[in-house]
């Protein structure tokens, strides 16, 4: 049974309003190519590929024997259709698993055609292009993957998800000038913390904060590049310059499909 639930409450795919196929939007979403042609000659190259933003868009019907009973489920749809909130969305496929993915509704359609049966066709539009695994129809967020790393040495982690993961990196108690190191890449900084420390740098959305929210971006070595998880097996690296250190260390991440 396909389903979709929005965060404030709204089910498309339930008793009140059924859903029409097809779905469009979950499936790859669009790709934006950079490219240019070669001077003084044929052809050209590809300067880049980013992934755009995914537009769901979802068509159904909803019905009524009572005049009144048609109107309320109207008026319920419309008033549920919020604006300017990016609303977490959990969709059931076909074989039950569940996915999460979060968007901004940016049309409703629903003309007026009948006074028992209506059509509707929502649009949303979710600037993360990604999907992600969840636990339940009504879970609120994606399935969170956690691996803890050695300190002073390597941590070999198999990455889930079928695009690149930008984890969350959580340094807790004794470090002095951390460097974290995927691959080539090295996330470094400048600082020394002690046992009742605890800083969470979250690659994805490009901050590091301490216990109290309070930003540490100012430590940051000016070298430092935001770290990623790539395709298949990756090894971490994490260095604290004093070897009597306690501290320990997490990632956390969650896995991203580019279509279900």
């Amino acid at each position: 049974m396909l389903r979709i639930r929005f965060s404030n409450g709204l089910i498309l795919g339930g008793n009140e309003y059924k859903i029409q196929a097809p779905i469009t939007g979950l499936d790859t979403p669009s790709v934006r190519n950079t490219d240019a042609t070669y001077t003084g000659m044929d052809g050209g190259y590809m300067i880049s590929q980013y992934y755009g933003h995914r537009t769901l868009v979802v068509k159904g019907f909803f019905n009524d024997l009572c005049p009144d009973g048609f109107d309320a489920l109207r008026k319920g749809l419309i008033s549920k259709c919020y604006l300017r909130y990016l609303m977490p969305i959990v969709v059931e496929d076909i074989n039950d698993n569940y996915w999460f993915l979060s968007g901004y509704i940016t049309d409703l359609k629903m003309d007026i055609t009948s006074p028992k049966v209506g059509e509707y066709q929502i649009t949303i539009l979710c600037p993360d292009p990604l999907i992600y695994p969840t636990d339940s129809f009504t879970a609120s967020v994606p399935t969170v993957i956690e691996n803890n790393l050695t300190v002073n040495g390597d941590t070999t982690v198999l990455r889930q998800g079928d695009c690149d993961a930008y984890p969350v990196i959580t340094l807790t108690g004794e470090f002095t000038e951390p460097i974290i190191t995927i691959g080539s890449s090295s996330f470094g900084l400048d600082l020394t913390t002690d046992n009742t420390s605890k800083i969470t740098i979250d690659m994805k959305n490009k901050t590091v904060k301490a216990l109290d929210g309070t930003s540490l971006a100012e430590y940051r070595l000016v070298d430092s590049r935001w770290l990623h998880l790539g395709q298949g097996a990756n090894t971490i690296n994490i260095e604290t310059a004093s070897e009597s250190d306690t501290g320990t260390a997490k990632l956390t991440y969650s896995a991203g499909y580019r279509g279900i």
